[in-house]
């Protein structure tokens, strides 16, 4: 009886217990990552939140200060980023898919909906940038960063800590 009680004891527990994590690349066609955000640079640095929106060609991020001060919008496409914020709006022109955030730091924008979802990690040294993700998560059995540090050779750094994630297919 006791050997029947610890087999069927074996086999609930084995029923119950977590499948590990698949390390796939994650290609849905829309996503959504809300954030905490810290950058930290030679002129100025912050921190604050960010909730990033992409579709194919499209990347939007809502930035915003503590408690919500401060908040800016951008919306990029393949040719262009529109930036709303306290200074009004602009049009900001890509060059071959990078935004000119500071003099000589070019933030490649084609790029960043891969790096925000952990891809294309050995293909970082563009422009200078090196992707480090120090932490994971799992979201329905699909690995996903969870701390994210880009750092350009300038010493600036954007560090990116993921609160909740969203995929549409």
């Amino acid at each position: 009886m006791r050997s029947v009680l610890t087999g069927l004891l074996t086999m609930l527990l084995s029923a119950c217990a977590q499948q590990p994590m698949v390390s796939v690349s994650v290609d849905p066609t829309s996503w959504s990552m809300e954030t905490k955000i810290a950058f930290s640079g030679a002129q100025e640095s912050g921190s604050g939140y960010a909730r990033f929106d992409y579709a194919p060609g499209l990347l939007s991020a809502e930035l915003s200060g503590a408690f919500g001060l401060g908040k800016s919008r951008i919306d990029c496409n393949l040719s262009y980023c529109d930036i709303s914020g306290k200074n009004g709006e602009n049009r900001l022109w890509l060059d071959q898919g990078n935004l000119e955030l500071q003099d000589d730091l070019l933030l490649p924008i084609n790029l960043l909906p891969e790096w925000l979802l952990g891809n294309n990690i050995d293909d970082t040294q563009t422009l200078g940038w090196t992707l480090d993700v120090s932490a994971w998560q799992e979201q329905r059995g699909v690995r996903l960063p969870q701390k994210i540090s880009l750092t350009h050779t300038s010493g600036n750094t954007l560090k990116i800590f993921v609160i909740r994630w969203t995929a549409q297919t």
